[in-house]
Order: structure tokens, then sequence, then C-alpha cells
């Protein structure tokens, strides 16, 4: 999987998230990291797009268990 792939994922998946707060971080987070690991290569290069992919699968089960136990209240940026 290519990085820009893993990117739009992880944005994606950021979606589901139905806090705000939550949402935001999950991007802000997301995009700080692929910030940060631009001019990789090689082998670290491949680190980091592993570590990305376990952070894409941790994302994708808090965004599962959060959904099932979250309020229907939402919060004042979201009215």
């Amino acid at each position: 999987m290519e990085a820009r792939m893993l990117y739009r994922l992880l944005m994606k998946q950021a979606k589901n998230f139905p806090d705000y707060n939550i949402r935001g971080y999950i991007k802000r987070s997301t995009q700080d990291r692929f910030k940060e690991s631009k001019g990789l290569t090689g082998e670290q290069a491949t680190a980091a797009l592993q570590k990305g992919l376990k952070d894409l699968e941790m994302v994708k089960r808090q965004s599962l268990i959060y959904g099932m136990y979250s309020g229907s209240l939402k919060s004042v940026m979201e009215a």
C-alpha cells in the first residue's frame, strides 16, 4: 500500500467518529505524522508505513467501539 492511499484511508476513517473532538484529533495527528515522515526513504519509510497500517487498524477498531458506546448528545460544534 502506498502512503497516499494510507493517508486517505486514515482521513476517511476519522469521519466515522461521532465526536467532533476525536475526529479533529485523528485528522491533526494523521497530518502531523505524514509531514514528519515526508522525507523518509528505504527502511525508515517501510517502517513508517507499517506503523501507519497498525494505526489504521487501531482507528477502525476505536471508531467502531466508540460508536457503540457513545451517547446521542451532540457537542456545541455539531449543533
